[in-house]
């Protein structure tokens, strides 16, 4: 019987040492959660880089918990994941928090990484580590970067493009891109603008102008001519710079081009006459007036009737389309005149100019302007 008590009470005292161990050991795994946070305020990274090259990251965090983060406590940075750090490389143990942040103070945490071997858009991240080696904290987290190889690069400088446009109309597209790699562009070697996954348009290349040799640090400005297709619908419009049947650089910006139907309005619409410089210098703003009379049995009103492009060449001059006066109405046998500005286009050349009017339900109709030649030098 007295055995039987001892050991009863021996159990009593047992649980009640594992309840009290229980008890402490969750206060403190709490004590170390509530004592490291970290907020993250930036991320400074580059979006583009070349392979083998090296980078400086820097972020910005706030000591968002109650411990003081310090070299001597072991406090580091890290990658996010096992797979970065295959990808990346190790980083480099340094000392990120030489000067001890307090609770309430920012750091700037700088280090230096080496873009990987492999090419193409990539992911970054990184998060704190406390002195037992356990994440803490809001992530860093960059989601694409793109890295190149060291001989070929491209950033995209501009693009002009409709995003609205008839069945079957043709449009001068017009793309400038930047050679920002080692080597030096040219037809012979294999370079040229290529269209992403989109068989819709009735050219798949542009070429590099004749002869041309676009070194490091220069851009190119590629032009074509371009029909929409024959059925109604959202189209993508976008390309790349390529070498061969290599893609490279940048892709101009993603354009869903809305294609619709072209019920042209027969001769309801006479050209009368235009004010414009035939000969501009480069980049220069120039006052234009044109005027048309309705010859229709229908009156054009503002906001259903515009003067546009019928080749879309106006994205040359920095324009798309012209609308009419606010609450304009010009009927039966009135004429109606466009007074805008045009700025001609950066480069010395011919260049396009002709304009006609555009119903928001009908398409192009109507007699256009005269076509001219503009002479820009």
């Amino acid at each position: 019987m007295l055995v039987v008590l001892l050991m009863r009470k021996f159990q009593v005292i047992w649980l009640s040492l594992l309840t009290l161990l229980c008890w402490f050991g969750g206060a403190t795994v709490a004590r170390a959660e509530l004592d490291n946070h970290a907020k993250l305020i930036s991320i400074d990274v580059p979006r583009y880089m070349i392979s083998g090259e090296r980078y400086t990251v820097r972020l910005e965090y706030k000591n968002a918990g109650a411990a003081v983060w310090s070299v001597e406590q072991n406090y580091q940075i890290a990658w996010a994941s096992p797979e970065l750090e295959k990808s990346w490389g190790k980083l480099k143990k340094g000392n990120v928090f030489e000067t001890p942040v307090a609770p309430g103070e920012v750091a700037m945490i700088e280090f230096d990484i080496r873009a990987p071997k492999e090419t193409g858009e990539m992911r970054l991240g990184w998060q704190l580590l406390d002195p037992q080696g356990n994440y803490f904290g809001e992530p860093a987290v960059v989601k694409k970067v793109r890295v190149e190889s060291q001989k070929n690069q491209a950033r995209v400088v501009m693009q002009l493009v409709p995003d609205e446009i008839s069945t079957g109309e043709q449009f001068t597209a017009v793309i400038q891109v930047k050679n920002i790699g080692r080597t030096t562009w040219n037809r012979d070697s294999g370079y040229h603008l290529a269209a992403i996954e989109s068989n819709a348009w009735n050219i798949k290349r542009i070429d590099l102008p004749a002869n041309a040799h676009i070194a490091p640090d220069e851009t190119v400005t590629f032009k074509a001519r371009v029909r929409a297709p024959q059925s109604t619908g959202e189209y993508r419009f976008q390309w790349q710079m390529r070498q061969n049947n290599t893609y490279f650089g940048d892709n101009t910006p993603m354009v869903n081009v809305r294609v619709g139907n072209q019920h042209g309005l027969s001769a309801d619409a006479e050209f009368v006459y235009q004010e414009v410089g035939q000969t501009m210098l480069a980049g220069e703003v120039h006052g234009v007036v044109i005027q048309f009379k309705n010859v229709s049995r229908s009156s054009w009103r503002q906001g259903e009737v515009f003067l546009a492009n019928p080749d879309r060449s106006g994205l040359l001059w920095a324009v798309d389309v012209v609308e009419m006066n606010p609450r304009e109405v010009i009927k039966p046998g009135e004429f109606l005149s466009f007074r805008f500005n045009v700025q001609a286009p950066t480069e010395p050349g011919l260049y396009p100019f002709q304009w006609q009017l555009r119903h928001t339900m009908g398409g192009l109709f109507g007699q256009p302007s005269e076509k001219l030649m503009v002479d820009v030098r």
